[in-house]
């Protein structure tokens, strides 16, 4: 139970790390273009995509929301994971 745990809230960490990294880089211009921003990309498109198509709005002039959601939803589901692990044990 509680390798489970931890293996599911370090997964958590590294994605949520993933997204800033990927919010960092969009600051600069060449920062998608290198190896390791291409694997960001990769990485934490499919969390965007979702985002944006479930919430079509999610810019707000030259801010862009989504970021700040994928944050609240990869929590959601981290918290959500655990209760069901918990609960089972």
């Amino acid at each position: 139970m509680n390798a489970a745990i931890i293996v599911i809230e370090r997964l958590a960490q590294v994605y949520i790390v993933l997204i800033f990294a990927r919010v960092i880089m969009s600051w600069f211009r060449s920062g998608a273009s290198s190896f390791l921003g291409r694997i960001i990309m990769q990485t934490t498109q499919p969390i965007f995509d979702l985002i944006r198509k479930m919430f079509p709005r999610t810019t707000w002039g030259m801010i862009d929301f989504s970021p700040i959601i994928a944050f609240l939803l990869v929590d959601f589901i981290r918290y959500i994971l655990i209760l069901i692990i918990s609960s089972y044990f």
